[in-house]
């Protein structure tokens, strides 16, 4: 069986739904813990109305999400955990596909699933560590490459069965391995919120665990549904450039860290170059917008502190 750790803030109705989505697609008996990080709105109690036998741990301060993915699975007690974000919605039979393959393979530590938005458009359900690789593959645009190919076959379904290897597996949703979980001390707390699912499966890998994507172990994620201003986005960007640093200081060298700082700030700068030669080229003001906010990312990335 699965124990289930949904984390919320501010998601009263999504957590409500993706509580359902358990309910209905696993077990109407499964265990689920949502750990709320002191949300200023009601969605406590839009759980617990809706839910009221699902246990809640009510955090007095919000700590950050590997705190509260901590406090949840100290909660929980089954030999596979599931840690999930509030805005995600499982699909039929994806949760039983995904805990038979950890039956199966011991040496799996961390299994994602296949991730959609609520349209059917593929996303993102993966990543690669910060570090040299990741650096070139930004200068040189092959990671934007690389996953466009992956969403072509994923919606042409060329290849979309078998289980693959994945340096890290995106953090919307884990199945892990508690005894894999228990030996790492669970998540590292010093990641507030990003970043976190690499720092993790950085160090399964580094246990002798393998981290995996299930094809057949699908979710619909509603990535991005409230943060869809510029302010918003920009902030949200501001953290995930200094959790990509504070992981790099902690697992590689100096010189790495500075190295993929740079490139990421060529990565934009090049970017916002192209947005504005097409800006001109169509005369439409998007392109325009696009290039003035690669501009500030840029500049976010240039003024990162590595010290």
């Amino acid at each position: 069986m699965i124990d289930f750790v949904i984390i919320n803030y501010k998601t009263g109705d999504l957590t409500c739904s993706c509580i359902k989505s358990i309910f209905d697609t696993y077990s109407a008996d499964a265990k689920i813990v949502v750990v709320d990080n002191a949300s200023p709105d009601d969605s406590v109690q839009t759980i617990c109305k809706n839910f009221p036998d699902v246990k809640i741990i009510k955090n007095e301060q919000n700590r950050g999400y590997s705190f509260a993915v901590n406090v949840g699975v100290r909660a929980t007690n089954s030999k596979l955990v599931l840690v999930s974000n509030a805005d995600v919605e499982f699909h039929s039979d994806s949760l039983h596909i995904a805990e038979q393959a950890l039956s199966d393979d011991e040496k799996i530590g961390v299994s994602g699933f296949y991730e959609f938005y609520p349209g059917g458009k593929p996303q993102r359900s993966f990543g690669y560590f910060p570090g040299y690789k990741l650096a070139f593959m930004d200068m040189f645009f092959i990671r934007g490459i690389r996953d466009n190919l992956h969403i072509i076959s994923r919606k042409n379904k060329i290849n979309s069965t078998k289980i693959h290897k994945v340096e890290y597996a995106d953090g919307a949703c884990l199945l892990i391995r508690r005894d894999v979980f228990e030996m790492l001390n669970g998540f590292d707390e010093d990641f507030f919120f990003y970043t976190e699912e690499a720092d993790f499966c950085r160090r399964v890998w580094d246990l002798g665990y393998r981290v995996v994507v299930n094809p057949k172990a699908t979710i619909t994620h509603y990535r991005g549904a409230s943060s869809t201003q510029d302010f918003v986005v920009f902030q949200k960007e501001k953290m995930l450039a200094e959790s990509k640093i504070k992981y790099l200081l902690k697992h590689c060298s100096k010189f790495e860290t500075r190295f993929f700082k740079y490139a990421q700030c060529s990565h934009y700068l090049a970017l916002a170059f192209k947005e504005f030669l097409v800006s001109i080229l169509t005369v439409k003001k998007r392109y325009m917008l696009k290039s003035k906010m690669k501009i500030k990312l840029f500049k976010l990335w240039l003024g990162v502190s590595i010290d």
